[in-house]
């Protein structure tokens, strides 16, 4: 009796300790995509400097959305910053796996940039 009892509490701690782990992960997926939902109004409202340091939190909340890191590469594109922009698709093109049909077509977008960024280098 004893040993199943042990056995319920370590299974119960262990099912604990993994809920809290998704959760907390899905929690960061969301803070992040909001993030960088605001970043683009702000993009929308020429606060292109804002835009910057929110799509920066969004990373620094979940360094695995590649969403900001296009959202970065397209804003430094823009300056003429090709070596930035080039390093943010990059990073953009690693975080990018999901098999999805936005995801794919993230890629693509993110794979001619890059290529076309390499050009002028």
């Amino acid at each position: 009796m004893k040993r199943w009892l042990i056995i319920g509490i370590l299974v119960g701690v262990i099912l604990g300790v993994l809920f809290t782990f998704l959760i907390n992960r899905h929690y960061s997926m969301v803070q992040s995509d909001a993030a960088y939902a605001y970043g683009l109004s702000l993009l929308e409202k020429n606060n292109k400097n804002e835009a910057i340091a929110v799509f920066n939190q969004a990373i620094g909340i979940d360094r695995k959305n590649y969403k900001p890191y296009i959202a970065l590469g397209k804003i430094y594109e823009a300056e003429g910053e090709t070596g930035l922009s080039l390093e943010f698709y990059k990073i953009a093109r690693q975080l990018c796996t999901s098999d999805s049909a936005i995801s794919r077509a993230d890629k693509r977008f993110i794979e001619d940039r890059i290529k076309e960024l390499s050009r002028g280098n």
